[in-house]
């Protein structure tokens, strides 16, 4: 038996801060890979690599702590005059070339700990280590003045890869992430991280060709941007200062309970999700209690107006989220996160002026639709509709279709699917679009004119075509917005949502939906009364306008036979029951006519009901009981 302390000077190891110790280490870590050796520890000084060194599967190198500073190691591979590393990094583990993967030895894949890399030789462009294969596990391990400290290789599947206490100082190329994560693998972990409060890559996890990387945790760091284009990637208590988060094309990203601190040297977005694909982008972020945290009320408004941008295709749910002072929660007003188109400066429509609740619990969906789960006012104003229609000088080729007059006219939805709404009372606006380089902003509104009413709730149906009357484009815009709210048209996208053709003709038939009870925002286009509407007919017949959810109750004598009239129009899932009560007397029935025939209820001992249920075209009788 002997110290395993003492192997490195066996092997002829020097760690003297000049010599080139490759080949001691190439044959130490050799010789104890032939030997089943698993730990191999290195001694608490710099040792010089000239050469690449490759790390066999199943060696673990274990580093020294530094005796002043316990969380920062002692012992560190450093560069030195001449080197030559293959491709670039100077250690490679379970491969043979630091381009491919090697045969693998033992199931536990090995790693590192308590090591530092250096570029002391200042060659600016050292890389630290390159890693195949899987169960790796680098712990407190970093680098200072290097282009990159570690890089899972694009070619690997790893699974249950570990990064622990990683930290870097001093990047020579801020585009370069220190901890490049490519390839695939399930069971990524990276925690306990310690970056700069600055603008250089600390984290990115990048596609993979067979796959990805996916199932990963980013937790408890501070600082450091990332670049995240992987699937199911959970960010965690990330605590943020003058750091960027950017979501690629691909990624589907988590962020919880984490806190952001902006300052006025962040000039774009904390967070972004970029890279457009032909269609835009089709990641998905979630935002969980998450907090964008600034250090002073001024800095509402500094030179980073957004605290969110995202692309067109991208899809975002955002819950329990807002914007704050220095973690004082005091402040009233300004407290939703801002959220900007793909620019990074364009306001996503209809986002601002419910941002507080937005940033709740509110959804954008692709063609920047926001979705608002909450209450909408009873509708007792006149719907006014287009009030103004005028043409902006914009950008070059900003009008995407052929330039001439066109002719706009809106529907107030309460039902995209079965077009219930109510139709404008102003009617008819034309414009001119005498130039390519123009769009048009429509303003629609409601009567009395005011903050809280019309348009501003729920869906608003546009309507569009080249002849007065004759429509032969539509499109349904979400509008939370002020009254009047305006919208922007450039010939392919109005509010963000992209016009579709129609048979031309006039507006399509309306049915005017029930306007006694407040109504609730579920998603996009998708509108429900907040509370059943019940009626009581007494001793008459009924006819049954548009909601969602009512109830029909007879609770008086019954002098004749009564009919009642479902709902002309409805949409799938709309729900009726219909009630005699025991106070109903009399010889006489109440008939519901319904998609597949008709039912009646005769006067109960107790009760009587009848339910019904829309299919998407008729009404169904799905219960019936008497008591």
């Amino acid at each position: 038996m002997f110290d395993m302390m003492q192997l490195p000077w066996i092997f002829g190891m020097k760690a003297d801060h000049w010599s080139d110790d490759s080949a001691a280490l190439q044959a130490m870590v050799d010789w104890a890979f032939s030997q089943n050796i698993r730990d191999v520890y290195l001694p608490p000084q710099a040792i010089g690599l000239g050469s690449s060194v490759f790390i066999p599967y199943g060696i673990m190198l274990h580093g020294q702590s530094s005796s002043y500073d316990l969380t920062r190691p002692s012992t560190r591979f450093i560069t030195i005059t001449g080197a030559s590393y293959a491709n670039g990094f100077m250690m490679g583990f379970n491969t043979t070339d630091n381009s491919t993967e090697g045969d693998g030895g033992f199931y536990y894949g090995g790693g590192m700990d308590n090591v530092c890399f250096l570029d002391e030789a200042g060659l600016g462009n050292a890389k630290g280590i390159i890693a195949f294969g899987n169960n790796l596990e680098f712990k407190n391990v970093g680098g200072r003045f290097m282009l990159q400290v570690l890089n899972r290789a694009e070619s690997a599947y790893s699974d249950n890869l570990r990064i622990i206490n990683p930290y870097y100082s001093n990047s020579t190329d801020p585009e370069v992430a220190q901890f490049a994560i490519a390839g695939g693998g399930d069971g990524l972990i990276i925690e306990c991280g310690n970056f700069p409060p600055d603008q250089s890559r600390a984290i990115e996890i990048g596609p993979f060709t067979y796959g990805g990387a996916f199932g990963g945790v980013i937790r408890q760091c501070i600082n450091g941007s990332m670049y995240i284009d992987g699937y199911n990637i959970t960010i965690e208590n990330w605590h943020a200062e003058n750091s960027t988060l950017k979501v690629g094309v691909t990624a589907h990203v988590m962020v919880v309970n984490s806190n952001i601190g902006e300052d006025t040297l962040l000039t774009e977005p904390p967070i972004q999700m970029v890279d457009s694909m032909e269609f835009g982008n089709s990641s998905f972020l979630e935002l969980n209690n998450v907090a964008f945290r600034w250090s002073g009320i001024g800095q509402f408004y500094s030179s980073c107006d957004f605290d969110l941008s995202v692309y067109f295709e991208a899809n975002v749910a955002i819950k329990n989220c807002r914007r704050i002072v220095n973690g004082v929660n005091s402040v009233t007003v300004n407290t939703g996160i801002r959220v900007a188109q793909e620019d990074k400066v364009t306001p996503v429509p209809g986002w601002e002026p419910y941002a507080d609740l937005l940033s709740r619990n509110g959804q954008i969906l692709p063609g920047y639709n926001v979705v608002l789960d909450h209450a909408i006012p009873s509708a007792t104003a006149v719907y006014q509709g287009i009030w103004s229609a005028q043409r902006n000088t914009s950008t070059a080729n900003a009008w995407r279709i052929a330039t001439g007059t066109y002719y706009y006219n809106s529907v107030r939805m309460y039902d995209t699917t079965n077009q219930i709404g109510i139709a404008s009372v102003n009617g008819e606006k034309s414009i001119n679009v005498s130039n390519t380089s123009s769009t048009v902003s429509l303003a629609d509104y409601s009567s009395p004119r005011s903050a809280g009413v019309g348009p501003v709730q729920g869906m608003t149906r546009f309507y569009r075509g080249t002849a007065a009357g004759v429509y032969n484009a539509y499109a349904d815009v979400p509008i939370l917005a002020p009254d009047p709210a305006g919208v922007t048209d450039d010939g392919d996208y109005i509010g963000g949502v992209r016009w579709k053709s129609r048979t031309p003709g006039g507006i399509d038939t309306i049915y005017p939906p029930d306007l006694t009870v407040p109504w609730h925002v579920y998603g996009v286009g998708m509108l429900k009364n907040m509370v059943p509407v019940i009626t009581t007919p007494a001793n008459t017949a009924v006819t049954l306008r548009v909601a969602s959810d009512q109830q029909v109750i007879y609770s008086s004598p019954i002098t004749a036979n009564r009919a009642v009239t479902l709902p002309a129009l409805g949409r799938k899932g709309d729900r009726v029951l219909v009630t005699r009560t025991s106070g109903a007397t009399g010889a006489f029935n109440v008939t519901i006519a319904y998609g597949g025939g008709s039912t009646t209820l005769a006067a109960p001992t107790r009760a009587a009901s009848a339910e019904f249920m829309h299919n998407g075209t008729n009404w169904v009788l799905i219960a019936q009981s008497s008591v």
